[in-house]
Formats: structure tokens, C-alpha cells, sequence
């Protein structure tokens, strides 16, 4: 089942990460995307939650019943973070380069602070929200595994508490952004959805949750309303609330399609995407970094049609992507191997 569950993980990554480089595709050309049309709203701003829901799912099929002091050893989770900061680190590497060889250099401390804040580049802010979901997976499972429902229920109730102390406390928007607890419910939702082990939901409670989710999401769309919690914004556009719609689609397409199988080159190909989609999200963030240059020294990218420069966009970067996520595999990952 595992096996079988994956192609469709890969489907699912792979149009996340082409949703994120559309997304960071505007700020060349504010005409590229309508950011309060109902196709952002509903589609492409879901990417990340997207993706943390099926970080979650994929946490738990992996992990099933095992203790938790076996799930916290070194030898489980420092190839989990090597995964992560290997990639990072070197395109971090690059990055500063570029900043140098274009006149931009950064001090010491510039260097180590960009890092840490996650202020290199578009989507940057994901490496310490997955280093902090590799810390806090194995006891959100665990929670999941032994109170279903009621786990669920308490871990929501500690996302909601960390959205009201921001809102009361007013603390700093770049803080959030790097938090990993303003994705706690999505986490828990694709948690629990794996550990049923493809055990039905009743209807009702999914058409529930989507309709709440939807209000949440579409309420400011057709009125003025504006919330007095989940107020960050951008974030609060994919907050926690339309954690409700993205779990209750996530579910109609694991319980339709999560038998379907890669087949062709096609669907091997986006299965590569997929999984390449963590080195993806490096090469499209020194792509926007490198694109301006491009821009004004060979081609003015963004004289060209719309639909032109998305698809060069998402082109370079899946591309790059692949190549950076080979040679990872090839020259770094045999010494922090994991499954």
C-alpha cells in the first residue's frame, strides 16, 4: 500500500512546487497573478500547507507503532536534518557568492543572521519550519496514535493558541514566518489520515470540514470582513482555518486515487518532480535571485507573453531542480543515508 500511495505523493508535490514558483514568479510582473482571485485562493496559495499535510502523512506511514525513544535516536533523526541542511547549506553557499561577485557582499554577522531568519531567498522561511517538523513529528505522532481524533483535537488547540498570542501579544511577523506551530493542524489532519490506513470518513464530516474551511478562506472574498485573528498577512490567506478545505481535499484524493500507479513518461517524470521538489524549491529561489541580471544584460524576460515567462519560470527551475537533486543523491547522501 505504501508503494502504491507514493506515485500519488509525487503527483501532489509536483504541482505544489510548480504553485510556489508561480507564486514567487510576481514579483517580476505584478500582471502575472491575481493574488485575490479565487485560482490563488484556492489552488496555488494551498501549496505549502499542501506540502506539510503530506509531510505528516508520509511522517506517520513511515513511523507506524514505533516507541518513541527509538523514534528521538540520533540515528533516525540526524539523517532526517542532514537531508534537509545539506541542500540548504549549499545553495546557501551559492548564494552568498552571488551576492558577493554582484557588488552585494554581506558581513559575518549579515551571513549567519539571513540564515537563521531564513531571508535568502523566496520560500526561504521552509528549512526551519522542517527542521522544527523533524523534532516535533515524533510526538505529534505519537499523540495521533494513541488519542486518534482527541490528539488531533489538542494539537489544533495548541495551533489556535499560538495564532491568538501573536494577535495579543503583537509579536513580530518574521518570527511567525518561521514557525513551524502556525502548520501544526495540517500536520496532525495528514497524520491522522495515514494512521487509518485507508479507513473511510463519513461524508458529512468531510463536506463539513471543506465548508468551513471555505467560509474561512472566501468570507473577505465576497465581503469586507476582516478577521481579528489570522490577521499576518500573507500568511493568513493559507492560515490555520483553510487547514479544514486542504485535509478535506487531500482526503477525496487519497481515497479515490491512492492506489494509482506511475505509469508512462509522463507519469514517471512528474513522479521525478516530486520528488525532487525540496531541491526545486533552491534552484527557483537563485532563479528569481539571478533572473533580474537576466533580464537586463540578455533577455527582458518579462517583455515576453504571460504564459511564456510562467513556463520558462517553472522550465528553469524544475529543470535545475533535477540536476541539483541527482547530484546530491550521487555525492552527499551516501553519507547520511535514510529512508
Amino acid at each position: 500500500m505504501a508503494k502504491e500511495r507514493y506515485a500519488l505523493i509525487d503527483w501532489l508535490k509536483a504541482l505544489c512546487v510548480v504553485f510556489v514558483i508561480i507564486t514567487h514568479s510576481d514579483f517580476l510582473n505584478d500582471a502575472m497573478l491575481d493574488k485575490s482571485g479565487i485560482f490563488y485562493l484556492l489552488c496555488v496559495n494551498k501549496a505549502v500547507p499542501c506540502f506539510m499535510f503530506l509531510s505528516g502523512y508520509v511522517f506517520s506511514m513511515g513511523t507506524k507503532s514505533m516507541p518513541l525513544i527509538k523514534q528521538y535516536s540520533l540515528k533516525r533523526i540526524f539523517p532526517r536534518l542532514m537531508r534537509l541542511a545539506v541542500p540548504t547549506v549549499i545553495y546557501y553557499v551559492i548564494y552568498v557568492a552571488v551576492l558577493y561577485l554582484s557588488g552585494n557582499p554581506m558581513s559575518i554577522g549579515e551571513i549567519v543572521f539571513k540564515f537563521f531568519a531564513g531571508d535568502f531567498g523566496k520560500g526561504s522561511y521552509y528549512f526551519a519550519i522542517m527542521v522544527q517538523f523533524t523534532l516535533i513529528a515524533p510526538l505529534m505522532h505519537v499523540i495521533i496514535k494513541k488519542y486518534a481524533h482527541w490528539g488531533v483535537l489538542l494539537i489544533g488547540a495548541v495551533n489556535l493558541a499560538f495564532e491568538g498570542s501573536w494577535n495579543l501579544f503583537n509579536l513580530h511577523e518574521g518570527l511567525y514566518r518561521i514557525l513551524v506551530f502556525r502548520y501544526l493542524l495540517i500536520i496532525a489532519f495528514g497524520m491522522f489520515l495515514s494512521q487509518r490506513k485507508g479507513k473511510s470518513i463519513r461524508p458529512l464530516y468531510i463536506g463539513i470540514m471543506a465548508l468551513t474551511g471555505l467560509t474561512y478562506i472566501l468570507l473577505p472574498y465576497f465581503t469586507n470582513y476582516e478577521y481579528k485573528i489570522f490577521t499576518i498577512d500573507p500568511w493568513n490567506k493559507s492560515g490555520m482555518m483553510s487547514a479544514f478545505y486542504v485535509a478535506a481535499v487531500m482526503y477525496v484524493l487519497f481515497h479515490f486515487f491512492s492506489k494509482s500507479k506511475v505509469k508512462g513518461f509522463i507519469g514517471k517524470a512528474i513522479a521525478k518532480v516530486g520528488q525532487a521538489s525540496y531541491h526545486i524549491m533552491y534552484t527557483q529561489m537563485l532563479y528569481f535571485i539571478v533572473r533580474p541580471a537576466i533580464d537586463t544584460r540578455i533577455l527582458n524576460i518579462t517583455t515576453l507573453p504571460l504564459w511564456s515567462q510562467y513556463a520558462m519560470d517553472i522550465v528553469v527551475s524544475v529543470l535545475l531542480g533535477l540536476v541539483f537533486c541527482v547530484a546530491d543523491a550521487k555525492i552527499f547522501r551516501k553519507f547520511y543515508k535514510t529512508k
